[in-house]
Parts: structure tokens; sequence; C-alpha cells
């Protein structure tokens, strides 16, 4: 597989270096260049870019920056631009040799039943998102549904004091767990940590088992 994204980290560092150069000459020589205020907003715009790029690396084969064999148009790719390098400087590695001795890329085989568009077509790509989505909003009210009723399913049929505050504490830890992994902001994984703390501290009062008198 080759990585597009490298070539922008590339362009990050050469325009890097041009500023570092520019900054110095002014610090050093007083001379202030004329292209400084352009390779500063080349600088930013690719900063930007990589920021987007990095967003993409969770798509799976529909990552439109990197090129792989994995994808039916990618291999056919890949294998053009390896015919046009000189043999000598290929590595043997890279072929299998089939029937008349003839070459063929030894590339991981592709995983697609039928040639894509990079990242997918518009409706595919939505539907396709949707779906997900849905599938992940049901994995989350299973979770959420677990995460309430299973305590208090157990605080019930366990009716005592140590079990209950064991079973709050155990789940409330492994509720912030997931918060801590799902959420961005401190504030929201505390916040979230919090409220299902106090849900479940109010069902431990009203489930204490009674103490004779």
């Amino acid at each position: 597989r080759l990585s597009l994204a490298a070539l922008n980290r590339m362009r990050l560092r050469k325009l890097q270096m041009k500023l570092t150069n520019r900054i110095m000459r002014m610090h050093y020589y007083k001379e202030v260049s004329d292209d400084w205020e352009s390779l500063l907003e080349k600088y930013i715009a690719t900063t930007r870019d990589d920021d987007y790029i990095r967003t993409c690396v969770n798509r799976g084969l529909d990552d439109p920056f990197l090129v792989r064999s994995e994808r039916n148009v990618d291999a056919a790719v890949l294998t053009a631009a390896l015919h046009d390098i000189p043999g000598n400087k290929l590595e043997d590695m890279l072929w299998t040799y089939i029937e008349d001795e003839k070459r063929k890329a030894n590339f991981v085989p592709p995983v697609e039943k039928a040639p894509r568009a990079i990242g997918g077509t518009r409706l595919a790509t939505t539907q396709k998102q949707r779906t997900q989505l849905f599938l992940k909003r049901i994995v989350f009210s299973i979770v959420g549904g677990a995460f309430l009723v299973g305590p208090m399913w157990l605080m019930v049929l366990v009716n005592r004091q140590y079990a209950s505050l064991i079973s709050t504490s155990v789940f409330v830890f492994a509720a912030g767990m997931v918060a801590a992994w799902k959420l961005d902001e401190p504030i929201a994984v505390l916040s979230t940590t919090a409220a299902y703390a106090a849900v479940l501290v109010v069902f431990v009062g009203t489930n204490s088992a009674p103490t004779n008198s």
C-alpha cells in the first residue's frame, strides 16, 4: 500500500524548513523576505489538510489517502505504476511468476466484489453511514439498558447492603471507563459518570433492606 498522507507530511516539513529559514534571516540579518506571508498561509492550510487527513484513518477500505491492493482499481493502478519502472530497480518479492514466465504483482488480493469509486459513491456511502449509525445506536441502547437494569436486578436479587455497595461501585467505575472511551471532553465524562452514580445511589437508598430494631 502507498500512503498519500506521507506526501502531505513532506509538504508540511518543507514549508516548516522554509519558514524557519525566513525567521532566522529576519533575526540575524534583519532581512524581511517577500514570501513569508504566502509561506505561512500555505503552512496553515497544509496543517488543516493534515488534520482532515487524520479524520479519514477510520474509514477502512474507503480511506482515500491510501492506495491499497485490497481495492480492485487501486491494485490495477499500483500494477501499472510498477510496470513503468525498470525491472532492475524492483525487488523480486514484488512479483510472482505464472504461466509462460509472465509476471504478476505479488499483492494482497482484493476484498471487493466489484470495482468501486474512490471513497464509494455518494448514495452507497450515505446508506452505509446510516446503517452504521443505526447499529451504533442499537449497541449504545443495549449497553445503556444493561448498565441500568443490571445493577438493579443484582441489588434486588441479592438484597444485602454490601452487595448493593459493591455492585454500585463496580458499575459506576465501568460506566466511567466507557464514558472516558467514547466522550472527548473531561467535563462530559465527569457529568455522565456523576449522573449515572446518582441514579444508582437513589436506587440503593430506596432498596435498602430494612433493619430489625
